[in-house]
């Protein structure tokens, strides 16, 4: 019918989030995610650089980069914190990248998908203990095969 409006829904639940083969998200007030911004995905450096000659003329370079930084936002509460810890204590006690593992970000209602076929932890999240629950916020690097940020 002509004057209708489509109306895209975003949903916390509707994305899984694993690492290294286990899913973190478990759905409606399961996965203890942080209030407000939980995820963050970022490529610290451009896909490609330019340099300009003397003259004006360019040469553009592709750096294949595929180095992406992530951080995932957990309450204090969340059980996925002790999985984290223990998976970062095999990759610090073990030989040859014990802790290095997959991580995935799927929106189940659109198209953004994230896929890092090796990731790791960066260090341990920082504590803080208040009255209320408090945020630990959980920093990765992961080397990107597949990024695609799409809609839903």
């Amino acid at each position: 019918m002509a004057g209708e409006w489509s109306i895209a829904v975003a949903d916390a639940d509707q994305y899984r989030i694993a690492v290294a083969g286990v899913t973190l998200s478990r759905g409606a007030g399961q996965s203890g995610y942080a209030d407000g911004e939980y995820f963050t995905s970022s490529q610290p450096k451009d896909s490609f650089v330019i340099v300009e000659g003397t003259d004006g003329s360019v040469a553009r370079s592709k750096t294949n980069t595929r180095v992406v930084e992530m951080s995932l936002n957990l309450l204090q509460t969340s059980a996925s914190n002790a999985y984290l810890s223990g998976l970062l204590a095999s990759d610090e006690n073990a030989p040859n990248g014990a802790g290095i593992g997959s991580f995935v970000v799927e929106d189940l209602q659109g198209t953004t998908l994230i896929l890092c076929t090796r990731a790791w932890i960066k260090k341990p999240a920082d504590v803080s203990l208040d009255r209320a629950a408090k945020e630990r916020k959980w920093l990765f690097t992961g080397l990107r095969s597949v990024y695609l940020v799409g809609g839903n």
